[in-house]
C-alpha cells in the first residue's frame, strides 16, 4: 500500500485499502476492516473514480452481509450503464438475503437480476460473486 500511496495515481491506493478491508474482514476483524472501506471510498470519490466507488461499495457489502450496503453501487452502476454489474449486484443482494433466510426477499431480486439479463441478453460464464 505505501508504493500506492507514492506512486501519484491514487487508483491503485483505493483498491489497495478495498482489498485490504476485504481480507481483515475475512479474517474476522470487521472493526479494523471498515476504516480501510472508508478511506478507499473516500480516495475513489475524491478521484472520480465512479467504477471503483462501485466496486468498494460491493466488497463493503459482501463483506457486511447488509442489503443496503450495495444500494450506492446499484446506482453507480446503472448511471454509468454498466448493464453486467447491476446483474452482479443484483446477485450479491439476493446471495445477502439467502444468507440472512429471507427467501423471498432472496427470490424477488434474483428475479430481477434474470430479468435484466434476459431484457439486455447478458450472459455470464463464471459464477456471479
Amino acid at each position: 500500500m505505501a508504493v500506492a500511496e507514492r506512486c501519484g495515481d491514487r487508483r491503485p491506493l483505493a483498491g489497495c485499502l478495498s482489498s485490504q478491508g476485504s481480507c481483515l474482514s475475512l479474517s474476522g476483524r470487521w472493526g479494523a476492516a471498515q476504516p480501510n472501506f472508508e478511506r478507499a471510498l473516500r480516495v475513489a470519490r475524491e478521484d472520480g473514480q465512479r467504477a471503483e466507488t462501485a466496486a468498494i461499495y460491493t466488497n463493503r457489502g459482501i463483506c457486511a452481509k447488509k442489503v443496503g450496503c450495495f444500494d450506492e453501487a446499484l446506482v453507480i452502476d446503472r448511471e454509468l450503464g454498466h448493464r453486467d454489474a447491476v446483474a452482479r449486484r443484483l446477485n450479491n443482494i439476493g446471495n445477502v438475503h439467502m444468507e440472512q433466510g429471507d427467501w423471498a426477499a432472496a427470490l424477488r431480486v434474483m428475479t430481477q437480476g434474470l430479468q435484466h439479463c434476459a431484457q439486455f441478453q447478458i450472459v455470464f460464464s463464471a459464477p456471479l460473486f
